[in-house]
């Protein structure tokens, strides 16, 4: 084959590359656009809103929406136990396994956090109990080293097992769900 052939060659088939991705490119910036991946190679891939559209730039600790809840739930607020964002990580803690308890007792129910951003240690979850954190609230955990030092009654009971040691922890549960817009916060 002749040189001035093999260029000719070498450029047709970079040409028909390029065009290949521009339309390529495209394609995509259309899916982009309409952020509608359904039928498309990126379905499964990424997360779509309830109207099958393509879920892109969300920032961090916003969600879409707020699911509505049955209106005959149990709810067990943690600021009704005592849970304040001014409190200390003790108080607040002892207020939050207060509420669970009371809602396992109860046979089930919900553990509302809501109003901010409570500091608190070693939270023990209980069967047939859901934690929700709502929008613009958070738990937020304190170090090891500071929840035992602080808080003579921590190590009680043999509560240091390893089982003991998580922020969220429990033993031998079942029916447990944590879920909500707000956010756990672990140090």
């Amino acid at each position: 084959m002749k040189k001035s052939v093999k260029i000719s060659l070498i450029v047709l088939i970079v040409f028909v590359i390029a065009v290949a991705a521009t339309l390529g490119c495209l394609v995509l910036t259309e899916l982009y656009k309409k952020r509608d991946v359904r039928g498309t190679p990126f379905e499964g891939l990424y997360s779509l809103d309830e109207s099958g559209r393509f879920i892109v730039d969300i920032p961090f600790g916003e969600y879409l929406y707020t699911p509505e809840y049955p209106a005959d739930e149990k709810i067990f607020d943690i600021r009704d136990y005592g849970a304040d964002v001014s409190a200390g990580f003790a108080e607040n803690r002892k207020a939050i396994n207060d509420a669970i308890a009371a809602a396992n007792a109860a046979g089930g129910g919900v553990v509302y956090v809501d109003g901010g951003e409570y500091v608190c240690a070693n939270i023990r979850l209980m069967s047939l109990v859901t934690l929700r954190i709502a929008r613009g609230s958070a738990l937020t955990n304190i170090d090891h080293d500071t929840a035992a030092s602080m808080n003579s009654d921590y190590f009680s009971s043999g509560q240091n097992a390893p089982a003991y040691n998580g922020f969220i922890y429990g033993i031998g549960l079942n029916d447990v769900t944590i879920e909500g817009p707000g956010k756990i916060i672990g140090i």
